[in-house]
């Protein structure tokens, strides 16, 4: 993947992009095509690291429920990526950005997922969850609250993947209790992979 850092950009298009490179393994040529098609893109940078962070869950979303991204975590026949696999995948979106991004810091109160920084007041955590999780509620209530309290910051995003519509009701149900559900900084990923037909089939 180092190869690559270089000549990745912050956008939409080209983080999930760099998200197939690693999957499917891009040929150079093609990868340099694509990025001059995107060369000269007005892109605004981001004015804060929440900004950067909330751009970069939405294009993950975007990926995993629209351009057949649930692959990479959902397997079919009960095969399903855990939390940790689907960090991982995550993790490649931000190649090439300008912000500290740091994988499970612990600064005493556990390890959050990601954090995101532009220098000491400028932090916001990402924390994800499977929508199967046991804890779900609680750690919607409580979690993230605790890390941002031992990162020094009041800004977070969870976000929440579901594999089956089973998961999918219950995580709605749980944030429609909890007054969460408008929230902008809690993120739903559908990847189900019995949703989601070809536009010929739709």
């Amino acid at each position: 993947m180092q190869q690559w850092v270089g000549i990745i950009q912050d956008t939409d298009a080209l983080s999930v992009l760099a998200i197939t490179v690693a999957r499917e393994g891009v040929r150079a040529r093609d990868w340099h095509r694509i990025r001059n098609a995107h060369e000269g893109a007005d892109v605004a940078e981001p004015a804060n690291s929440y900004s950067e962070a909330l751009h970069h869950v939405m294009a993950f979303k975007h990926y995993i429920e629209n351009q057949d991204g649930y692959r990479l975590i959902n397997k079919g026949e009960g095969y399903f990526a855990n939390e940790r696999d689907v960090q991982t995948y995550f993790g490649l979106a931000w190649i090439g950005t300008t912000s500290d991004v740091n994988r499970e810091p612990n600064n005493g109160r556990g390890p959050v997922d990601f954090k995101v920084s532009r220098g000491a007041t400028d932090k916001t955590l990402i924390e994800f969850k499977l929508g199967s999780n046991r804890q779900l509620r609680r750690n919607l209530m409580k979690q993230v609250e605790i890390y941002e309290v031992a990162n020094q910051t009041k800004r977070s995003i969870k976000v929440i993947v579901c594999y089956t519509a089973k998961e999918d009701e219950r995580v709605r149900a749980i944030l429609s209790d909890l007054q969460q559900a408008d929230a902008e900084n809690v993120v739903l990923i559908d990847a189900r992979g019995d949703n989601k037909p070809s536009a010929s089939k739709a």
